[in-house]
């Protein structure tokens, strides 16, 4: 090769003086720093960079002793809450249980005060009645030993009759009192018809032929009716020869 073939193939020619020429590179060899410095496209810098030109910051593996640290921690942090979550759940479990054991004492005290209501209610009427079986027990004992001749049906009426004055007082003593009314008109929400009595007057129809039993009641509230026997219309015409007289039935299957 001639030196005027070499200064033809240096950029610039043998005709500028001064000019360095440009060493001429080997695709395959490795880049230059200088190449790397000057940021050419084709060095593996430049290929590095972002978008806007910024290489990314290189990826440190973290101190394994760190690594430790941080899981010991959160293995901490993690039974703690743990711990703490089954606390509260054993306390929810603990205060449900004693709710359940409250309602279980409220409810066995309020049976206990209802059984002492209903004791002391009723315990002076059982007394009262007591007291009556036993003086019914007494008068049956003397009328045992009186004479034959001296237990006479109207002795026996007036024993009757002083039971049932003992019992109209027990019953008041307790706030009941017997009741009659004074209308002679049946109301069937005061009166109980026993039995009935046909007549032929269209007057007496649905009037009270009878005062049977009286009624009981307790202040405003209605315990027994009052039983009666009331006049009905006569279902069938008479018969000639047959009587006027009122003819009593039973009604609601007693008798009077």
């Amino acid at each position: 090769m001639s030196t005027s073939d070499f200064d033809a193939a240096i950029p610039g020619g043998a005709d500028e003086p001064g000019t360095i020429p440009e060493p001429i590179r080997d695709p395959a060899a490795p880049p230059s720093l200088a190449g790397i410095a000057e940021g050419g496209a084709d060095t593996p810098a430049a290929e590095a960079t972002g978008e806007y030109g910024v290489a990314p910051a290189a990826v440190s593996m973290p101190d394994p002793a760190d690594l430790v640290a941080a899981i010991l921690q959160l293995e901490r942090h993690v039974s703690a809450e743990t711990g703490r979550i089954l606390q509260a759940f054993t306390e929810k479990l603990a205060f449900d249980r004693f709710k359940e054991d409250q309602v279980a004492q409220l409810h066995a005290e309020l049976q206990q005060h209802r059984e002492g209501m209903l004791e002391r209610a009723t315990r002076p009427l059982l007394n009262a009645v007591i007291r009556v079986h036993d003086n019914l027990g007494k008068v049956v004992a003397s009328l045992r030993t009186r004479p034959q001749e001296e237990l006479t049906p109207e002795r026996t009426f007036r024993v009757l009759d002083g039971f049932r004055e003992d019992l109209e007082l027990l019953l008041a003593q307790h706030g009941v009192e017997p009741f009659d009314p004074l209308d002679d008109r049946f109301d069937p929400r005061l009166h109980t018809a026993l039995r009935t009595v046909h007549t032929d007057d269209p007057v007496l129809t649905g009037r009270i032929a009878e005062r049977l039993r009286p009624g009981f009641s307790h202040g405003e509230a209605l315990l027994q009716k009052a039983r009666v026997a009331v006049f009905t219309a006569q279902s069938a015409p008479r018969a000639p020869g047959q009587p006027t007289a009122p003819i009593e039935s039973p009604a609601n299957g007693e008798q009077g």
